[in-house]
């Protein structure tokens, strides 16, 4: 894999009068060599005080990326729709979520309680989830399915 582009950096003056110190460069990185930048941004001694916020520096950085080969975006699983397997469908702001009970009792206990052990639920296909947030529990499906979504 590698990956090019320019970053810029800014030092901020406390005094907005003043003016900003930026720095400018471009990079690359790759698998076999990942040193990019520069060696020195700009020298504590050369500064003046009014850099420093309570013994605080603040920075800028922009970061524009032109070039990446060898890296493609990890498989997410669908739970949009309905697959050929899914048997149940969550409810979460006011969404459905298409899954599989089998799948899923297998790595919780509660799922698996709620999904085939309780006598109140066991029998049900649709779930409403409220006080969920969908994105939050689509991130958790992500990372119990075989999506390689990074927890």
């Amino acid at each position: 894999w590698s990956c090019e582009g320019t970053a810029e950096l800014q030092l901020f003056h406390m005094d907005e009068e003043e003016k900003n110190i930026t720095r400018r460069f471009d990079f690359r990185f790759d698998c076999k060599n990942n040193r990019g930048g520069f060696e020195s941004f700009y020298s504590l001694d050369d500064m003046d005080t009014y850099y420093f916020d309570y013994d605080c520096i603040h920075i800028g950085a922009k970061i524009a990326i032109r070039n990446v080969n060898g890296i493609r975006e990890t498989p997410k699983f669908d739970f949009s729709s309905p697959s050929a397997f899914s048997d149940v469908t969550f409810i979460v702001e006011g969404k459905k979520i298409h899954a599989h009970k089998k799948y899923l009792s297998a790595y919780s206990k509660i799922l698996h309680k709620a999904l085939f052990v309780d006598e109140n639920t066991k029998n049900l296909s649709e779930f409403e989830l409220p006080g969920v947030k969908y994105e939050e529990f689509i991130d958790l499906l992500q990372c119990i399915y075989p999506s390689f979504k990074k927890v």
